[in-house]
C-alpha cells in the first residue's frame, strides 16, 4: 500500500515599502559609533606653512621700518643742510643791508663845502661812523677764545728693583787650577749658590745648614774627599767620584750650638793634596 505524501507550499507576500519596524516592532536599532581620527601630517604642513607667512610678512615690516627710518634720516640730513644755506644767506643780506645803510647815510650827510677833498674826508668819515653807529649799531663778531698751551705732564714710571744675583767666588790665589771655583753658601737654588758667607750665627737652640759648593774641572774619574774641621780637628769626611770633566756638586753640615767655633772645609785628592780650602765660624747670639 502506497503511502501518498501531501505538500502544502504557503508564498507570504510582503510588499517592498513595509518598514522593518512594522514586521518587526521588537527589534532594537543598532547604535553606531564614530571614531574621531587626526591627520598629523596635514596640521604639521598647515603649521609650517603658517609659520612661513609669519615669518615674510614679519621681513617685509621690518625691511619697510628700515626704508622708512633711512628716509627719515637723509630728509633731517638735507632739512638741515637748506637750513644752514637759508641761514647763511639770510646773514650775507643783513650785512648788505648795513653796508647800503652806511653808504646812504655817508651820502646824506656829506657838507657842501669848497674844502678840497682831502681836508674834508677825515670830517665826512667820523661824521658817518656817528651817524651809523647811531641809526643801526654793527655787531662786531665775538673774539674767538684762545687755545690754552698744552703743558706736557712728566709721568714718573716707578724704579725698578734691582735684581740681586749671586756673587760668583773668585778662585783663590791657593786653589789648584782644577778648582774653577770654591764657595760657602746657606742655601744652592738651580745649582748655585745663593750668596758666599764665611760666618754662621746661631740663636739659642737654632740649627742651621752650611753649603760647600765646588765646580771643578780636567778631574774625570778621580776621588776627591771633603773634609770639615772644627776646631783644626777632623770632624766628618765625604769621599766622591768625579764622573766628567766639568763637575759641580755640594756637600752640606748641619750645626748647631753645640758645634761653635772655628771651622774649615777642605777639597783634597786621592794623595792628600789640599786643592781648596774654605774657613768659617760658627757664633751664637
Amino acid at each position: 500500500m502506497s503511502e501518498n505524501t501531501l505538500k502544502i507550499r504557503i508564498n507570504i507576500q510582503q510588499s517592498p515599502q513595509q518598514a522593518i519596524e512594522e514586521v518587526y516592532p521588537d527589534l532594537n536599532e543598532p547604535e553606531i559609533e564614530y571614531e574621531q581620527s587626526w591627520d598629523w601630517k596635514e596640521i604639521a604642513m598647515a603649521i609650517s606653512s603658517l609659520l612661513v607667512i609669519v615669518v615674510l610678512i614679519g621681513a617685509i615690516l621690518f625691511n619697510t621700518a628700515e626704508i622708512e627710518s633711512s628716509a627719515t634720516k637723509y630728509e633731517n640730513t638735507v632739512t638741515g643742510t637748506d637750513q644752514a644755506n637759508v641761514s647763511q644767506d639770510k646773514e650775507s643780506m643783513a650785512e648788505r643791508q648795513t653796508i647800503d645803510q652806511t653808504t646812504a647815510a655817508n651820502s646824506a650827510n656829506a657838507p657842501e663845502s669848497s674844502f678840497s677833498p682831502i681836508m674834508a674826508q677825515p670830517e665826512v668819515t667820523m661824521h658817518s661812523e656817528t651817524a651809523t653807529n647811531s641809526s643801526n649799531p654793527v655787531t662786531t663778531p665775538a673774539a674767538k677764545p684762545k687755545p690754552e698751551p698744552k703743558t706736557l705732564k712728566l709721568i714718573v714710571m716707578p724704579r725698578r728693583k734691582p735684581i740681586i744675583r749671586p756673587t760668583l767666588k773668585q778662585q783663590d790665589t791657593s786653589d789648584y787650577p782644577q778648582v774653577i771655583r770654591a764657595q760657602l753658601s746657606h742655601a744652592i737654588k738651580a745649582r748655585e749658590p745663593i750668596d758666599d758667607i764665611d760666618t754662621i750665627t746661631l740663636r739659642h737652640g737654632e740649627s742651621k745648614s752650611i753649603y760647600f759648593y765646588l765646580h771643578v774641572k780636567d778631574l774625570q774619574k778621580k776621588k776627591v774627599n771633603i773634609l770639615w774641621y772644627r776646631n783644626d780637628r777632623l770632624d766628618s769626611q765625604l769621599p766622591l767620584q768625579i764622573y766628567t770633566n766639568n763637575w759641580r756638586t755640594n756637600a752640606s753640615k748641619q750645626l748647631d750650638h753645640e758645634r761653635l767655633g772655628a771651622w774649615r772645609v777642605e777639597l783634597a785628592d786621592e794623595t792628600g793634596n789640599r786643592l781648596a780650602t774654605r774657613h768659617f765660624t760658627v757664633t751664637q747670639y
